[in-house]
């Protein structure tokens, strides 16, 4: 995968500043600077899979898997008379991606568009999935059917050029904590001091944000009040007190 390419200076290229970030593995990963490339590049707006639409695919006792590009957007090419946009200099010598860089702006919405042909391919084969940029989740209402996904997704993606990080695994160990946790909903928590800065924060900015939540049309709306005494919630259109209790001991939730 031949990434970066020395060159000669020539007219009309641009160049970039680099920098490095640390990863997690102690390596160093370089980054291209295109804050001011991006400034002359015209944004496009694209849709992306999101959270909901993966949790819609979810079925009870569902089998998941997942699959990982590794460095997805260098499998991308830029064509040949395009990459003198995309140098940088270091010390006093050329050079110039020959693929896809981190931090174009372009990126994420020309992966999104070539991954949602791969996806669709598949899902054409009857196989269920989600992807989103280089990560992806995979379904199967039996261990088999998941096992035969994973299986053509890795086989088609790896005909078309993109190399799956192989290494990359779920971390078990978390899951096993989790499922022996089984969450912390009635734990002892506490309000920190940088907590209570972050409340300060958006009880002070919350009426005057110009974005405003999609409420939608509920059927119910419930509305809540705590105190360092007790809480409460009462149903808007019963005007009726449904739940409350002191801070001092457990209360269950009765909605009527």
């Amino acid at each position: 995968m031949n990434v970066i390419q020395e060159v000669e200076s020539e007219i009309n290229e641009f160049i970039s500043p680099i920098f490095v970030r640390p990863k997690k593995n102690g390596e160093y990963r370089m980054i291209l600077n295109l804050k001011e490339l991006n400034k002359h590049i015209e944004y496009q707006h694209f849709k992306m899979d999101s959270f909901e639409s993966a949790l819609n695919l979810i079925k009870e006792n569902a089998y998941m898997s997942s699959v990982d590009l590794r460095h997805a957007y260098y499998s991308i090419n830029i064509a040949e008379q395009h990459r003198k946009f995309l140098r940088f200099v270091w010390k006093e010598d050329f050079f110039q991606y020959s693929c896809l860089p981190n931090g174009i702006a372009m990126a994420p919405r020309l992966f999104t568009k070539i991954m949602k042909v791969v996806y669709a391919s598949l899902r054409k084969l009857g196989y269920v999935n989600v992807g989103y940029i280089d990560d992806s989740l995979i379904l199967g209402d039996t261990e088999l059917e998941c096992k035969n996904n994973v299986t053509e997704t890795v086989n088609m993606v790896s005909s078309l050029g993109f190399i799956v990080h192989k290494d990359k695994k779920i971390e078990r160990e978390k899951i096993k904590a989790l499922k022996l946790a089984m969450g912390d909903f009635d734990s002892e928590m506490f309000v920190t001091s940088e907590m209570k800065q972050d409340l300060k924060w958006w009880s002070d900015n919350i009426y005057t944000q110009k974005r405003k939540f999609n409420r939608g049309n509920p059927q119910v709306i419930i509305q809540t009040d705590a105190s360092k005494l007790g809480w409460g919630a009462v149903l808007n259109e019963q005007k009726k007190l449904v739940a409350d209790g002191t801070m001092m001991k457990k209360i269950i939730i009765l909605i009527v």
